[in-house]
């Protein structure tokens, strides 16, 4: 039902809010047998980096935190095994759908829930400097930084040069250069703005 998601305590509540039981889906069942397997492991080879890590700015100006993980363990016979689990922040929002139905005790109109009308999107990690920081401390030399405008999965994706940047730039000087922009493109960007010169290319993180 979650379709795209993997489970979350923020993907529960929002389907327990509208009375909707949540369903785990393939992935979820996958990723419950992997910790099953490598909880059998030793516990110093246990370990979750942060392969990317997605700062979001949606149209409304609200930024969120994105990103995907690296799972990795041994089993009891000594075998490495991996996870990928990607879009941790995101979370299913259920709208349900309503039909207009007769009781036939009071042979009253009622408006009932029959099921799901759509699903719509959710984000729970608000854009701060320490959750940054929080999270810099799960990623390594091969960690990845994005900045995004729009939606996840339907704006470009920009690639950043290094988390310092990720963390403390301004969106529109990531989005334009991928970097905490210099005093001379601060002055390209104003003069873009007056249509003084053309936009070059931007770079895109495919």
């Amino acid at each position: 039902m979650a379709k795209d998601y993997f489970k979350s305590e923020a993907g529960i509540a929002a389907f327990r809010e509208v009375g909707l039981p949540y369903e785990d889906e393939l992935w979820d069942e996958n990723f419950a047998k992997f910790q099953k397997t490598i909880s059998k492991g030793p516990a110093k080879d246990r370990k979750m980096t942060i392969a990317n890590i997605q700062r979001l700015v949606l149209p409304t100006g609200e930024q969120y935190i994105i990103h995907d993980e690296r799972h990795q363990g041994i089993d009891i016979l000594g075998n490495r095994k991996r996870f990928y689990k990607s879009g941790t922040g995101m979370y299913p929002v259920p709208i349900p759908k309503y039909e207009i139905k007769m009781n036939t005790e009071t042979f009253e109109k009622e408006n009932l829930k029959v099921g799901l009308e759509t699903m719509e999107r959710g984000y729970s990690i608000p854009f701060t400097v320490e959750k940054a920081d929080e999270l810099h401390k799960l990623c390594d030399e091969s960690t990845t930084y994005t900045i995004c405008k729009g939606y996840y999965r339907m704006g470009n994706r920009i690639k950043v040069d290094t988390f310092e940047d990720f963390r403390d730039g301004e969106p529109d000087d990531l989005l334009r250069w991928g970097h905490r922009a210099s005093a001379y493109e601060k002055q390209v960007m104003a003069d873009e703005r007056a249509g003084k010169v053309q936009l070059p290319p931007t770079k895109l993180y495919g």
